[in-house]
């Protein structure tokens, strides 16, 4: 495959291979590709550009030309860009793995086809001009909640850009289908209302009492859109079940810890880089055994509970779908007991059984009555015999009346179905509903930075949009709380473990590693708000 590509890594990779593992992973599936790494930033990118205009010159430049970055990698491969704009040189491909918060320069007018990786940092700006192709990732919606260095290791990010350089030098991307998915990626069917008529029908529980037990104890989806199985991984439950040599490998990995505490505070219990390494040391029975899976949050080890021989077995069948998800939930009911009581009404015996004895701590029991009392008016208390379409979920049972027309299900069909009186019915809603906020914007921009009341609702004043130009004050605390997280974040990521400065920088942030503290402090210091998902403020 004959092609010109220069993959760049983010800040300090040159210093923690870690942070330079996903990019180069990267460029080691892609035939010829050069691979830099970086201590303090990329003062040589200019390099790279003047060699590539060197080949351009001389007709050597092999295409296509793909430029990928990382983190502040990014920020080279846009001047890259940049510089190329100005000799007239196209790129073909640039792939941006959520970019730096440093000021970066537009995808321009040269860049063929752009892909922006997001995984909460910052997004790629692209110039008024630019007439490509681009592809905007939101890895947190496709994968789940993904960290900024696991940005570059998700599987979904090296396949897509492997893929895409491939095929671009004419080549045949690797069939999705050949390569041996995860473990815990499956079809991920999302839950439809046929799902539970149907399931009403089967284990003869009315559909309200159903629907109001996955409204309050089911997670708010059950699989991402990549099929991948939504899951916690518990530190405790993984010491809990490894034995001898691989235990201690865990341990040594921070992949187990016998504290209930710390798995509390893990910031990586919902990363997969991180289930796929506990998997990698101790197996994928471990990894499934000792986390949390699906809508309802079953644990692996309650496998047999739910009808499963092996937890391995359990994840494979709940990545199907949510329906199967659902139906976990179910059969978890019988085996604990609860499902007279679930029949019953009898809330408090079952939230007792389905979350513990700590239940009135979230009032689990009031929740599921109100949810139960919200469903039975909408649906009735009978069972379905056949799947029957049903409402749209309406989260949180709401105080007033619904009105005749559904929110969310909105189609030019429908509205032509509706009688007259429902359609003006909607039309006075609607109107009703822009002059009520009219009336709150106007209160708020009367009463700029005071919180507003309206109905016994404390409504807080619009943030105001801060920027990287803002001017720095050097006597705020705000500065300096920003500036020791950045300076901890450089001698965690710079200096090794047992150095006297790392450890004291790491007593203060335990849970977080050097890039989330980097640009966590950064982001304080320029009045962005800290959005860096590894452990920050836990």
């Amino acid at each position: 495959m004959s092609a010109t590509t220069a993959v760049f890594a983010g800040l300090f990779s040159a210093l923690n291979p870690r942070y330079a593992a996903g990019t180069r992973a990267i460029a080691g599936q892609i035939e010829g590709a050069a691979h830099y790494a970086s201590a303090t930033g990329y003062a040589d990118w200019a390099d790279v550009a003047g060699q590539i205009e060197r080949d351009h010159a001389a007709g050597a430049l092999a295409r296509p030309l793909s430029l990928i970055g990382h983190s502040n990698g990014v920020y080279a491969i846009l001047k890259i860009a940049e510089r190329l704009a100005k000799a007239g040189i196209e790129v073909d491909y640039l792939a941006a793995i959520d970019k730096t918060l440093k000021r970066c320069p537009p995808a321009g007018a040269n860049v063929k086809l752009a892909h922006d990786f997001y995984a909460g940092l910052s997004r790629v700006a692209f110039a008024d001009d630019f007439p490509g192709e681009r592809k905007f990732f939101d890895l947190d919606k496709i994968v789940g909640d993904v960290g900024h260095v696991e940005a570059a290791q998700i599987d979904f990010t090296q396949r897509t850009i492997v893929d895409t350089v491939t095929r671009l030098a004419g080549g045949t991307p690797a069939d999705p289908r050949s390569a041996v998915e995860p473990f815990y990626i499956g079809e991920g069917r999302r839950l439809d209302d046929g799902d539970f008529a149907a399931m009403s029908a089967r284990h003869e529980i009315p559909e309200y009492l159903l629907r109001a037990v996955v409204q309050v104890e089911a997670a708010g989806k059950g699989s991402h859109s990549s099929g991948a199985l939504v899951f916690r991984y518990e530190l405790h439950k993984a010491y809990q079940f490894s034995r001898g040599a691989k235990r201690g490998e865990l341990v040594a990995a921070g992949l187990a810890n016998p504290s209930y505490k710390a798995a509390l505070a893990w910031p990586h219990a919902n990363s997969y880089p991180h289930l796929e390494r506990a998997a990698a040391v101790a197996g994928e029975e471990l990894a499934c055994l000792a986390s949390s899976w699906g809508l309802g949050q079953i644990m692996g080890f309650n496998h047999r509970a739910v009808g499963f021989d092996t937890a391995l077995a359990m994840v494979r069948r709940l990545a199907a779908s949510e329906a199967d998800q659902v139906e976990a939930m179910i059969a978890f009911i019988g085996s604990k007991g609860l499902k007279d009581d679930l029949l019953a009404g009898r809330w408090d015996a079952f939230a007792r059984g389905y979350n513990g004895r700590a239940y009135k701590a979230n009032r689990y029991d009031e929740k599921l009555a109100d949810a139960a009392a919200f469903w039975k008016a909408r649906l009735g208390a009978g069972i379905a015999d056949e799947p029957q379409p049903a409402p749209p979920d309406p989260g949180l049972p709401p105080s007033d009346p619904p009105i005749a027309i559904e929110a969310g299900a909105l189609t030019l069909d429908r509205l032509r179905a509706l009688d007259s009186g429902d359609l003006r019915a909607a039309t006075r809603t609607a109107a009703d509903l822009i002059k009520l906020a009219s009336l709150v914007l106007d209160e708020r921009e009367a009463s700029p930075g005071k919180a507003t009341s309206q109905g016994g609702r404390f409504l807080p004043p619009p943030p105001k949009e801060q920027t990287m130009g803002t001017t720095l004050n050097l006597k705020s605390k705000t500065f300096w709380v920003g500036a020791l997280m950045a300076i901890a974040g450089a001698a965690v990521g710079i200096l090794p473990e047992g150095n006297a400065i790392a450890d004291i920088a790491r007593s203060f942030y335990p849970n977080a590693d050097a890039g989330t503290l980097l640009t966590g402090g950064l982001a304080i210091i320029f009045g962005r708000e800290a959005i860096a998902k590894n452990g920050l403020g836990k």
